[in-house]
């Protein structure tokens, strides 16, 4: 009679065993795939990093470009460079499309939305 205790007690463990070891691999492939869409999610945010420093790179570029316009314009419009130019003549009108150039350097990405 004790035999057969034991053997149950051995069947009862070796069942617990496998069913644990089954449970192990569940979580591990679970695991595996939550890590692989980590990775891809992480390249993703890189990516979308990548692109949003180009665009501030190309903004502080134009913000440059810009900040030259106004000086140019700035020192056409102080009186002591009026006075050197007859009334007749007026300020030169800005020929370069900014808004444009500045528009097709910065375009929006898709990423935008994502915040």
């Amino acid at each position: 009679l004790n035999n057969l205790a034991v053997e149950q007690d051995i069947y009862n463990l070796k069942r617990d065993c496998e069913e644990k070891e089954t449970t192990i691999k569940e979580l591990t492939t679970l695991l595996n795939s939550s890590e692989v869409a980590n990775s891809k999610r992480v390249a993703e945010l890189e990516d979308i990093i990548r692109r949003k420093n180009t665009s501030i790179s190309k903004l502080k570029k134009d913000l440059v470009v810009l900040e030259q316009k106004v000086m140019q314009l700035t020192r056409l419009r102080r009186p002591s460079f009026s006075a050197s130019v007859s009334n007749e003549i007026q300020l030169p009108q800005m020929r370069d499309n900014l808004i444009y150039d500045m528009e097709s350097s910065t375009s929006p990405s898709s990423s935008d939305s994502d915040s």
